[in-house]
């Protein structure tokens, strides 16, 4: 899929800070003429699709991908050194991107173990969930055996009736569903645990800067419930938010009336 100008520009403006892929760098310094290839940005649209771009291989310097937040530029003429950058603002220039790394792909893209233990997935969602500080001290990764996190997007209206685009990110651990998600209205995001088949909350947090932090946390807890038994009335007393909290979260996600959320207030009350 194509991107747009403000994007495709920003991004040409960014290639100027990497010596390989500039204009003028180091692959054409002694012969000027061989530079002959082009700044090419595309768009995937799903995890499979940009595995898929990472085991074709082969790719010309310069050729680049973009997914959710992130992009990715190879450094090598038909090689496999993804120079990596995560977007942080939109202003149509180099600084709305920062680069964090440089990997070689095709070999985790290649290699599956099932939902336990795709390294690639994981590999991509860390660097989606992180915070642009925790990829600059590349400190991004998800915790080793951690299982395989699935990632949307929604769009809410805010308390403004204004649309917004919020990202959600899902996994199971056990018998237990855990999500971390953006909420229209507020910063950060929040972070929940239920039991799968009933649906009950068992923890619900917000306020995280980092949906990293916060997925982390999560699949602490989970595996807490998980050795513990949290069915036990005990020791679900010990882990379980309130109930009306975790509804309060929910309701905060929408853009409700005033009168609608005076209504809802006052069933909680009751």
């Amino acid at each position: 899929m194509e991107i747009d100008k403000c994007t495709y520009e920003s991004l040409v403006e960014k290639c100027q800070d990497n010596g390989w892929i500039m204009k003028g760098g180091y692959p054409w310094q002694d012969d000027p003429f061989l530079e002959e290839y082009p700044y090419e940005f595309s768009e995937c649209s799903d995890l499979e699709e940009l595995r898929s771009t990472f085991t074709h291989g082969n790719w010309a310097i310069r050729q680049g991908f973009l997914y959710d937040d992130l992009a990715f530029v190879q450094q090598v003429d038909g090689g496999d050194e993804w120079w990596t950058l995560k977007r942080v603002a939109r202003n149509g220039d180099a600084a709305d991107w920062i680069d964090f790394e440089s990997w070689s792909f095709e070999p985790s893209a290649n290699y599956r173990l099932g939902t336990q233990g795709d390294t690639f997935t994981n590999s991509i969602r860390a660097m989606q969930m992180a915070s642009p500080d925790q990829c600059k001290r590349l400190t991004y990764s998800l915790p080793k055996g951690s299982p395989r996190w699935d990632f949307s997007k929604v769009t809410e209206i805010d308390f403004d009736h204004i649309p917004r685009t919020c990202r959600s990110f899902s996994t199971q651990m056990g018998d237990y569903t855990l999500k971390v998600y953006e909420r229209p209205s507020s910063d950060g995001f929040v972070a929940e645990l239920f039991d799968r088949d009933s649906k009950r909350i068992i923890v619900s947090s917000d306020g995280a800067s980092s949906a990293l932090d916060a997925a982390k946390s999560l699949q602490e807890t989970a595996r807490l419930c998980i050795d513990n038994d949290v069915h036990d009335p005990g020791r679900l007393r010990d882990l379980q938010s309130l109930e009306s909290r975790a509804l309060q979260a929910r309701l905060a996600s929408k853009a409700i009336p005033a009168p609608e959320r005076e209504k809802h207030q006052g069933a909680q009350a009751i």
